[in-house]
């Protein structure tokens, strides 16, 4: 597994201008990827939660066959009063 190299804690960096004194800064420069931000994988969770709540919702298409004496859905609750 590769070392992740952070910058040096008084690194001078400011957007491109590297700080060839941080041993981050020369790998930058000599055109090492830089790290994925939290963003990345902040979206591909919600966007996967998302997959998952749209096919539970799928699962959960009621057809009202579960009706109960009162006759109302027992499932989705169609059919109830709340008055």
């Amino acid at each position: 597994m590769k070392q992740i190299i952070k910058h040096k804690p008084d690194c001078k960096r400011v957007f491109k201008n590297y700080d060839l004194t941080c041993e981050r800064c020369k790998e930058l420069a000599t055109g090492s990827a830089p790290r994925e931000g939290w963003q990345k994988s902040f979206y591909e969770n919600k966007e996967r939660n998302a997959r998952i709540a749209r096919a539970f919702d799928e699962s959960q298409k009621c057809n009202h066959n579960n009706q109960n004496a009162g006759g109302y859905c027992m499932t989705c609750g169609r059919g109830r009063d709340f008055s």
